[in-house]
């Protein structure tokens, strides 16, 4: 009950891959993320990027930017303001192919920042 913060760590193997990740609170609210809203992500309330709409390529579909540390990771921090499950996820935006999966860890470290 008293932690407070969170910090997380992701890194990855291949510099031709990017990883977007998202940590919600336990009523299912992004409370953290590498992928800044887009333009259209004040107006849907969701930290997602920008819808690309219809198109002679397909039916469109979400433009996943991130921003890491290096092109290898990314570190999230996480406020944590109540108690119980908070999830993360991850989504590959770019995947390098070298492989067929792409090889990533976790460090998660909480802290109590007002004790």
């Amino acid at each position: 009950p008293t932690i407070d913060t969170g910090v997380i760590r992701i890194t990855w193997e291949s510099e031709d891959s990017s990883m977007s990740v998202f940590v919600a609170d336990p009523e299912g609210r992004i409370v953290s993320t590498n992928a800044p809203p887009g333009v259209f992500g004040p107006l849907a309330h969701w930290s997602t990027n920008d819808w690309l709409g219809h198109g002679w390529s397909g039916v469109g579909g979400g433009f996943y930017p991130a921003d890491g540390s290096n092109s290898t990771s990314t570190h999230l921090y996480v406020h944590i303001n109540q108690t119980g499950t908070y999830s993360m996820m991850m989504h590959s935006t770019l995947f390098g192919g070298a492989n067929s999966t792409e090889p990533f860890s976790v460090i998660a470290r909480f802290f109590d920042l007002d004790g």
